[in-house]
Parts: C-alpha cells; sequence; structure tokens
C-alpha cells in the first residue's frame, strides 16, 4: 500500500498511544471543549472532543468544533459536528453522521456507511467501504468499496478496489490498483482514470538477501547510537529521565495529552511563522531544539521507561536496556512507526510539562529571603518539583 496520506498513518499511530490502562473521567475546560476516555452521555459539546479509550461509542451528539477520536473499537452514529472528524482505531464504523467540514479516519477497518455525509473524506486502513456523500475523496488501503457518492473527484490506491451498483462519482476517478475495477451498469462515474500498480514482491524477493544484510547493518547502526545517545543523557539530563519516569506514573494524561497536542501543533506553527518576514529567524529558533528533541526521543523515552519496567535494576542497566528494545522495536515494520511516534510524543510531552512547571514557578520566586538581623537566613518553602529538574539542571 502506497503511503499517500501520510497524516492519516500518524493519528493511527497516535491512536495506539491510548491503549494505556489508566482513564479519566470526561472533563470540559473552559473553553467548551471536552477531554474524556470513558463513556460520553452529553447531547451536545460546546467545541471539540478529544477523546480516547478501548471501545467507545457516541450517537445523538451534537459538536460545536472538531472531534479527535483514538482507540480500538469506535462507533459514531446520527452525530452532527461543525468542524472535521479526525479519528483512528482497529474497527472505525461512522453512520449516519453529518460533518460540516472534513473526515480522517485510519484503522485496520473503516467503514462509512449510508447516511454520512461530508466535505472531504480521507481514509487509510486495510478493508476501507464507503457509502455515503461527499464533495472530494481519497481513499488507500489493501481492499476499497467504493458504493456512494462523490459530487467531485476521487482517488482510489489500493491492491483491490470495487465499484458497488449505487457509486456515483461526478468527476474523476483515479485508481491505483492491481487490477482495473470493473465498473457496474448502474453506476455513474464521469471519467475512469486507471494505473496498474507494479507487483513489488517479486523484485524485493530477488533483493531479499542484501535487503535483510541492509536492515541488520543499519539496525546495529541505529542501536549503538540509541545506546550512547542514553548514556549522555544519563550523564547530562539523569533528573529529566527520573522527572519523566515519575510523571508517567503520577500524571499519565497530561504528559501524553500535552505531547500529541504540542507535536501535532508544532508543523502549524511553523508554516505560521514562515509566512512572516520577522517569523522566518523564530521559525528556526523553534526547529532546530525540536529537531533536537525528535533525534533523541527514542534514547530518552528508553531510558526513562526502561527505570519503570525495570525499577530494581541498576540504574545504567535499566536505562540503557530501555534504550536498546525501544531501538531495535523501531526496526519492526508497522510497530515500529507506532513506537517512534509513541516516543515522540513521551519526549515532547515531558519537555512541555517541565517548561509549564518552570512558568509556574519561576526562578525569582526560588530566590531565598534576605538573612535575618539575627545571622540567621530563612529558607523559603518551594513548591514540590515533580519534573525531576533542579535548578542545577537549568
Amino acid at each position: 500500500m502506497k503511503k499517500r496520506l501520510n497524516t492519516l498513518c500518524i493519528l493511527f499511530f497516535a491512536a495506539i498511544l491510548f491503549f494505556c490502562p489508566s482513564a479519566l473521567a470526561a472533563e470540559a475546560d473552559n473553553a467548551g471543549n471536552l477531554f474524556a476516555s470513558d463513556a460520553i452521555s452529553t447531547a451536545s459539546i460546546p467545541r471539540d472532543l478529544y477523546w480516547a479509550g478501548s471501545s467507545l461509542n457516541l450517537s445523538g451528539t451534537q459538536i460545536g468544533g472538531d472531534a479527535i477520536i483514538a482507540g480500538n473499537i469506535l462507533n459514531l452514529e446520527k452525530i452532527h459536528t461543525t468542524g472535521s472528524v479526525r479519528i483512528a482505531g482497529n474497527m472505525v464504523t461512522l453512520s449516519g453522521i453529518t460533518v460540516d467540514n472534513n473526515i480522517t479516519a485510519a484503522g485496520n477497518n473503516v467503514s462509512i456507511s449510508n447516511g454520512t455525509k461530508a466535505s472531504g473524506v480521507y481514509a487509510a486502513g486495510s478493508t476501507i467501504s464507503f457509502d455515503g456523500e461527499c464533495q472530494a475523496m481519497s481513499l488507500s488501503g489493501k481492499t476499497v468499496t467504493l458504493n456512494g457518492k462523490v459530487n467531485g473527484n476521487a482517488t482510489i490506491d489500493a491492491e483491490q478496489v470495487v465499484i458497488g451498483d449505487n457509486a456515483v462519482v461526478t468527476g474523476k476517478l483515479t485508481v491505483n490498483a492491481s487490477e482495473k475495477p470493473d465498473v457496474p451498469s448502474s453506476a455513474s462515474i464521469g471519467s475512469l482514470s486507471y494505473t496498474q500498480n507494479q507487483n513489488q514482491e517479486e523484485t524485493e524477493a530477488a533483493d531479499t538477501p542484501s535487503q535483510a544484510a541492509k536492515t541488520a547493518k543499519h539496525a546495529g547502526y541505529w542501536l549503538a547510537s540509541t545506546v550512547a545517545l542514553a548514556a549522555f543523557l544519563i550523564l547530562l539530563a539523569n533528573k529529566a529521565l527520573e522527572g519523566a519516569k515519575t510523571m508517567t506514573v503520577q500524571k499519565p494524561a497530561p504528559l501524553f495529552v500535552s505531547g500529541l497536542v504540542g507535536l501535532l501543533a508544532l508543523p502549524v506553527l511553523l508554516i505560521l511563522l514562515l509566512i512572516t518576514y520577522i517569523g522566518v529567524p523564530i521559525a528556526f529558533i523553534v526547529a532546530l531544539p525540536a529537531c533536537a528533541l525528535g533525534l533523541s526521543a527514542t534514547a530518552f523515552a528508553g531510558a526513562s521507561l526502561g527505570r519503570l519496567v525495570f525499577p530494581k535494576w541498576n540504574l545504567w542497566g535499566s536505562s540503557l536496556l530501555g534504550a536498546a528494545v525501544l531501538s531495535l522495536v523501531e526496526n519492526i515494520p508497522i510497530l515500529g512507526f507506532i513506537v517512534t511516534f509513541a516516543a515522540l510524543i513521551y519526549t515532547f510531552g515531558w519537555v512541555i510539562q517541565w517548561i509549564w512547571e518552570q512558568i509556574k514557578h519561576p526562578d525569582w520566586k526560588k530566590t531565598p529571603a534576605p538573612a535575618a538581623e539575627s545571622g540567621e537566613r530563612e529558607v523559603p518553602t518551594l513548591p514540590k518539583d515533580t519534573t525531576g529538574f533542579d535548578d542545577t539542571d537549568q
């Protein structure tokens, strides 16, 4: 399957991150956004919905903004949102929902049933079926079934494409598949552009030995560099690794949510800065540390979580083992992308939480009070720092 919808795949990787056992009750902030990881019973959400969990069902709810949903089994039925729906999971079913903007979906099985309407539909997965109505569509998967209506152009990239009897595409239908799909006489297709996908299995089979050697060599180099970087972090940012481990246990939701939001917002922020003359240098200032964090994310997450998984081990042993395991897992197809993205969220989340702690408790508040006349020095009570950093680390 070609990687034409990278943002969808990223969203799918983010979904796996939320399969953690800890769950929080639904909570709305002052702006009207709703954050939840369990059942939702409200009939109206003023702004955006941020929802994650294992098995989620939502029916008959009005959403005043976007719906960002991740989990395992996801079912949305008869809801209306004035924004967009961004959803990812193993089994995704959308039935009779109305979306004023776009639907972005990713998962193993994605079903967009009859009665679903949206401006644009963009989906990636193994099996995708579309029976709804939209203005534009782009689907990428192993098996894609089109039986709905597209009032414009549509693009399908898959191994197998099935066009149903009720399929309607008023514009151009572009298909990239192993075989040209049959168009039933009852279907209405404005124009069909077909390109045959090259069969890469034979070519890859011929290069299997050399490819395996290259993969092993790459994995070895990456393992050595990750372990070396983890050792460097232990020497220079040991408190940060310990603070991230503590926050994973005590406050996992703020850590992962802030990391996900920050990571997804970073490209938007850089684009906004680059379109202004004054913002160009600021964009580079922001991008450089962000790149450094991205390159060290696997080592940081592995070293920190290694301490959590192996609490009785030696500090160096648990940290380096965690980094090594995470580095090796990154070479596994599909799972490697998931782990990499999860490590990025983990690292960015801790940095955001650490910065927030510094804003709440700046250095000037930590300055000791003047000495008393008796010569004794008053020591102020400082707020507890859960980030794992003290003044020597800053």
